[in-house]
């Protein structure tokens, strides 16, 4: 039985490389619902929407697969009055919440180019921190790997291990 978190570390093949709790809970609030930007990448008519609050370094949150951006609302509001905080919603999960089909040729490297289009349109230089929950771990590995002079920080909690 593992009774430690380097325990664990070290049984795991792909583990997270780091954990980030910033609070927990919460109730979403009104301004969750306030309207979101929406950038396409080139490739193609693919949008990722984006919501930004604050003023400060800038820090992007991307959702996972199941919640999408919603689950860092809480977080957003807490660290808006030092951070600009963007969360972005990854494009699988905007579809299915408009019940519309995942698109021919849908891939990884779809939703990593939807959010450097987002990260260029919101921050247009420098570099900024990551922190991705779950499938935005997965999209967000893919980004970094992709922009490395884009990213200052890179905080991956739970990403898939395919």
């Amino acid at each position: 039985m593992l009774t430690t978190a380097r325990e664990l570390m070290r049984s795991c093949a792909f583990c997270p490389l780091v954990i980030l709790a910033i609070g927990c809970g919460g109730e979403v609030s009104p301004r969750a619902a306030d309207p979101a930007t929406a950038t396409a990448t080139e490739e193609t008519d693919m949008e990722m929407l984006v919501h930004t609050l604050g003023d400060g370094p800038p820090v992007v949150l991307v959702g996972g697969g199941l919640t999408g951006w919603l689950s860092w609302t809480p977080h957003q509001e807490r660290l808006e009055t030092t951070r600009r905080v963007t969360r972005a919603q990854p494009l699988v999960v905007q579809l299915g919440l408009e019940n519309r089909p995942v698109p021919p040729g849908y891939s990884i490297e779809m939703e990593g180019a939807a959010l450097a289009a987002a990260v260029d349109m919101l921050h247009p230089t420098g570099r900024v921190d990551l922190v991705a929950w779950s499938y935005g771990g997965f999209l967000t590995l893919d980004y970094a790997l992709n922009h490395p002079q884009r990213v200052r920080t890179l905080t991956l909690i739970e990403p898939p291990a395919f």
